[in-house]
């Protein structure tokens, strides 16, 4: 899979061209920071409106598909449920990322953005972050990932993708 990075602002998501933009928040993040916040100020107050009406709440494994309404560049949304914050650890991260791809492998999305889970709010180190994500799978060669992450974060996370690529290398000659 191709791995490219972005930093979480308007403009970058608004240059997006991907099939799905995937989005952890936990159950207490409110109001919601980071990328569903950007997200949710382009879809006027909609993630807000629903988490006020109750029709979503953040909780552990509660998937749900929103629609961009010609909002967002991208066909998608789909926000991912990680439970209260005070529950996330190193575990609830590797559970939930291995959720996310699951359920988006489901969809046969090609082209996918994604943060990764507790990088909205600093609740995950960068590089652990990313080493989750290599542990979990990153789907078929011809895909593309894209991370939303800060350039702090990329920076970070930079050593464990080239850490990946010279191991797919060696896999790929022997």
């Amino acid at each position: 899979m191709y791995v490219r990075f972005v930093t979480p602002d308007l403009a970058q998501l608004d240059g997006l061209r991907c099939e799905a933009l995937v989005l952890p928040f936990f159950s207490d993040e409110r109001p919601l920071q980071g990328v569903a916040g950007l997200v949710d100020w382009r879809l006027c107050g909609l993630l807000s409106r629903w988490i006020a009406a109750g029709r979503i709440d953040g909780a552990a494994d509660e998937v749900v598909l929103v629609p961009c309404a010609g909002r967002l560049p991208m066909d998608t949304v789909w926000l991912f449920g990680l439970g209260p914050q005070a529950d996330f650890d190193a575990a609830r991260l590797r559970e939930r990322l291995a959720a996310m791809l699951e359920a988006m492998g489901a969809t046969q999305a090609r082209s996918l953005a994604l943060v990764l889970p507790g990088r909205n709010t600093g609740d995950a180190d960068p590089a652990d972050a990313m080493e989750a994500l290599v542990a979990a799978g990153l789907g078929r060669e011809d895909d593309e990932l894209v991370v939303i992450e800060t350039s702090d974060g990329q920076k970070a996370m930079e050593p464990v993708i080239a850490r990946e690529r010279r191991r797919q290398r060696a896999r790929d000659y022997a």
